[in-house]
């Protein structure tokens, strides 16, 4: 530290972490009996010029990459009235991870459709009218990324 970044610590103080968190820290000030490091608005200003510069010598940068899911909502299909449900046979892949939901949603149609199990990959609709109708499956992974197919009855 020196005369121009030295200030004068206020009435309280906030402990952001706990000593020996890297090897070589400079930018913070060592306190009492249990070495808690007490961080001030300079030092948050040290470590944001650090991490800006990647002159820090304590953390590593990873990139995160995640490929969306695929989503599969099935083949278009056409019905026959008084036949007034259809089976919605979607599916889902991620090539980096685990697909952890599915949801069916109706984007167009006559009212009254209604999807038995949203939350199903393979569902059925009922009350079907005659009419074009447009379902849209959501497809989630474990990132939370989402992928949208849409299929038409």
């Amino acid at each position: 530290w020196s005369s121009t970044s030295a200030i004068e610590p206020g009435s309280g103080t906030t402990m952001m972490s706990y000593a020996n968190n890297c090897i070589n820290p400079t930018n913070y000030t060592l306190s009492g009996n249990n070495k808690l490091q007490y961080f001030n608005t300079k030092s948050l200003e040290f470590i944001r010029n650090a991490i800006a510069s990647t002159s820090g010598t304590c953390a590593t940068t990873t990139a995160l990459t995640n490929t969306p899911p695929v989503a599969n909502a099935g083949t278009n299909k056409a019905i026959i009235l008084p036949i007034d449900s259809i089976i919605l046979s979607g599916s889902g892949t991620d090539a980096d991870g685990t697909v952890v939901g599915y949801s069916w949603s109706i984007v167009s149609g006559p009212a009254g459709a209604v999807i038995a199990s949203q939350n199903l990959a393979v569902t059925v609709v009922n009350n079907l009218v005659k009419g074009l109708y447009q379902f849209e499956l959501t497809v989630t992974d474990e990132a939370y990324t989402q992928t949208l197919k849409l299929v038409k009855e």
